[in-house]
């Protein structure tokens, strides 16, 4: 599609989308949006939404005191969680179909984001975090040590740090 074929569609999209608007105003004076009806509160202490087999997929549900938000796959296994921490901190939490959680994205406590994700036996493996003055990226090995780190430090200085499996630092850059 040419440029101009392109601006004379996105044109006449418009001009309809215009007399649209403008036909149900006259065709249907005096009408007003459909506003919330007030009636009876409804109040449970977990929601499932079935599949039709009658399988739980989705539920909410209090864990702890907190809102929790599950997704679960076919198995009734837990894939995805949304909810609050203890503090009130909101998180996402992703797991694999074995139940063991992959990936977790959330904010600590204060605001700071944070992204973990783990390898198939539950250790970290990536890091990445934001705090004020930092944001960084952190690689562990298979065992969950620290092996390389990047970050920009205060006033954007970066920062590269490399470690052996003995925890001891290979390599530091800039130089400490």
């Amino acid at each position: 599609m040419t440029r101009t074929q392109w601006l004379v569609q996105t044109a006449v999209m418009a001009l309809f989308s215009i007399l649209g608007g403008a036909a149900a105003v006259w065709l249907m004076p005096g009408s007003h949006p459909v506003q919330a009806q007030s009636g009876p509160l409804v109040t449970v202490s977990e929601l499932r939404l079935v599949d039709p087999s009658g399988h739980a997929r989705v539920v909410l549900s209090l864990l702890r005191g907190q809102p929790r938000l599950i997704m679960l796959d076919n198995d009734g296994e837990f894939r995805m969680e949304l909810g609050l921490g203890d503090q009130g901190e909101p998180l996402i939490w992703m797991r694999d179909a074995n139940g063991k959680t992959r990936a977790s994205l959330g904010l600590a406590p204060g605001g700071r984001p944070a992204l973990i994700l783990k390898d198939k036996t539950g250790r970290d493996r990536l890091a990445v975090w934001q705090e004020e003055g930092e944001t960084g990226l952190a690689l562990a090995d298979s065992a969950g040590r620290p092996r390389a780190g990047l970050a920009l430090k205060k006033e954007d200085t970066p920062r590269l740090d490399l470690y052996g499996p003995d925890g001891k630092a290979l390599f530091s850059a800039p130089s400490q």
